[in-house]
């Protein structure tokens, strides 16, 4: 390490070592998985805060009145029908989670991860593409 401190092996490597199997090997009978985010972080990374804020719990409970519970919005109902109740950006959002296509920043040495469905520039581009397509 450039730190000059010890290195920590990490969990990844012990995973390596003990493998039997190639990288992303996965049996023929393994149910699918998927992975998603809460829809209150996605909420809130649409609007640049935090998932406890007024404005995100506001978006929040406004969808899940809409259309029932978390899952449903995340996994099934069409992007059109979400959209025509959520702001443009969570409809997005939803949308990249659904295709995997997110921003992963792994932990490393006591520091956690990362999960973002936005990156701060996204955001704030989509933000001033729509200030000024209104006018």
């Amino acid at each position: 390490p450039q730190c000059g401190k010890p290195l920590t092996i990490g969990v990844d490597y012990r995973v390596d070592e003990l493998a039997d199997r190639p990288v992303g090997f996965v049996p023929p009978q393994a149910p699918r998985s998927q992975h998603i985010v809460p829809l209150a972080e996605i909420i809130g990374d649409a609007f640049g805060q935090k998932k406890g804020t007024k404005k995100v719990e506001q978006e929040y409970w406004k969808l899940i009145h809409a259309f029932g519970n978390e899952f449903s919005i995340l996994l099934d109902l069409p992007l059109d029908q979400i959209g025509r109740e959520a702001h443009e950006l969570v409809t997005e959002g939803i949308k990249r989670v659904r295709a995997g296509k997110l921003v992963i920043r792994p932990g490393y040495d006591g520091i956690y991860g990362v999960v973002k469905v936005f990156e701060d520039d996204e955001r704030n581009e989509h933000r001033q593409q729509t200030l000024f397509s209104k006018r």
